[in-house]
């Protein structure tokens, strides 16, 4: 009975970890990127993340890789830390006033993505997403 526990603990669908790389362009050198994966929840895009990096920018190009993501559906929200103070500044009438991105690059005129826009699947392999911050 216990060697049946094992191997089905073994090739239970969250034991599949894959990668995700997220390649923001649109950053500026020196700057502090912050990253945030999220599981499908009420919390994405302006909660807490699931999962969350932060980089310098070397150049108009930024990576983070998060590594050992269980299998499972995600959607990712960047943002370029102009003044690093480690949250996305916004102009006094509402839109953000430091760079941004999702996943897939989604967008909608007047409001962030919803996470179905943003999503994507994560297997035992590596995702990537180009994220165009605007």
């Amino acid at each position: 009975m216990k060697r049946i526990f094992w191997l089905a603990l073994a090739f239970a669908p969250w034991a599949w970890a894959g990668e995700v790389q997220v390649v923001l362009n649109g950053c500026e050198a020196g700057q502090s990127v912050r990253v945030g994966l999220y599981l499908p929840a009420a919390n994405f895009p302006k909660g807490k993340a699931d999962y969350e990096q932060v980089t310098q920018a070397s150049g108009a190009t930024a990576t983070v890789l998060f590594a050992d993501v269980p299998a499972g559906r995600y959607a990712v929200a960047a943002y370029l830390d102009s003044n690093g103070n480690q949250q996305l500044d916004r102009h006094w009438y509402g839109p953000p006033s430091e760079r941004y991105g999702f996943s897939n690059n989604a967008r909608n005129a007047f409001s962030a993505p919803s996470f179905e826009q943003a999503a994507f699947d994560v297997g035992a392999s590596r995702v990537v997403q180009t994220i165009q911050l605007q």
